[in-house]
């Protein structure tokens, strides 16, 4: 029940930016919750509601979380702040986090929130997943880019006959999230 409340918070608190009880509520909770599943939804709640004083609260989670699951949270609210300096301490974790899960997580933060620059550094993290779901993740963070040498690099992977299927699948995902976003591209102008 927390963790759903704690989401709560954070999307009324995103809704109306003068809603700072909401913010130090979710501030509050976090700092008294034991609850691993729970402090993950504190901590999403925190980059939903756009709490920048949440920052380094953050980035601690990210870096010294005692679980994926946490770090993974704590990625992930640093992506919903949309803010340059928490987009540079996911860039600066991406390889460096040992757990897969983490660095899918990171990958798909930068994804809402990174730019042109992030595509080489993306693909490359793509690249390295080895689990089918951290796959997916890491092409829909290529995807939401929606730039033409992310385009490439999923087409690339799409028409390599020696990967997985299911590698392959996630790359026509994440072709469709930036075809859906730009109609006048097509498959045919892009093979050009």
């Amino acid at each position: 029940l927390r963790s759903w409340a704690a989401i709560g918070l954070g999307i009324a608190a995103r809704q109306d930016p003068a809603d700072l009880d909401s913010r130090e509520a979710l501030r509050a909770g976090l700092g008294r919750e034991k609850n691993r599943e729970a402090k993950g939804a504190y901590l999403l709640a925190l980059g939903i509601a756009r709490d920048m004083p949440s920052l380094k609260t953050l980035e601690r989670a990210l870096v010294d979380g005692s679980s994926y699951e946490i770090r993974s949270a704590a990625a992930m609210g640093l992506g919903m702040l949309e803010d340059e300096k928490a987009t540079d301490a996911l860039r600066a974790r991406l390889e460096k986090d040992h757990c897969e899960y983490t660095r899918a997580a990171i990958a798909e933060a930068i994804g809402f929130v990174g730019d042109h620059t992030d595509n080489t550094r993306l693909a490359e993290s793509y690249q390295s997943m080895k689990v089918f779901e951290n796959q997916r993740q890491a092409a829909l963070a290529l995807g939401l880019h929606g730039q033409r040498n992310s385009v490439e690099e999923l087409l690339h992977v799409v028409g390599d006959e020696e990967r997985p299927t299911l590698e392959r699948a996630a790359a026509i995902d994440a072709l469709q999230i930036v075809l859906g976003k730009k109609p006048s591209l097509t498959l045919s102008r892009l093979l050009r």
